[in-house]
């Protein structure tokens, strides 16, 4: 049964920390739900680079609840949106420096990628 009525919503606000400082963060495929929307707000707002590749894509927020015999019972309880209202459920989103890692190699290409932007800016 679906609860009728306005949805919450709660948005952060304040001002920034260190706005001067640079920002860079690292996203890939297992970058998802908070953690995704975060980093793409920070893209968004223009606020840092994000360096990787394509995140997961997991805009919803979800409860679980234990059941007899272990089972689990698991239900949306909301939606994760950045501060323009964009949700990447079920795309992810691309991040500004396109780095993606190969595990086949020994280096970190995105690492790698996010230290020749560090060095470039100092």
């Amino acid at each position: 049964m679906l609860k009728e009525g306005d949805p919450s919503i709660f948005s952060a606000t304040g001002e920034a920390i260190a706005p001067d400082v640079p920002l860079y963060v690292l996203v890939n495929e297992f970058t998802f739900s908070a953690a995704e929307t975060v980093a793409s707000s920070i893209q968004e707002n223009g606020r840092g680079t994000t360096i990787g590749s394509q995140t997961f894509g997991k805009g919803t927020v979800q409860n679980a609840v234990k059941l007899r015999d272990d089972y689990l019972f698991e239900y949306t309880i909301g939606h994760w949106y950045t501060p323009a209202g964009v949700s990447y459920e079920g795309s992810g989103f691309v991040p500004s420096v396109i780095a993606p890692d190969d595990p086949a190699t020994d280096i970190d290409e995105t690492i790698e990628a996010a230290f020749r932007l560090i060095d470039g800016e100092n």
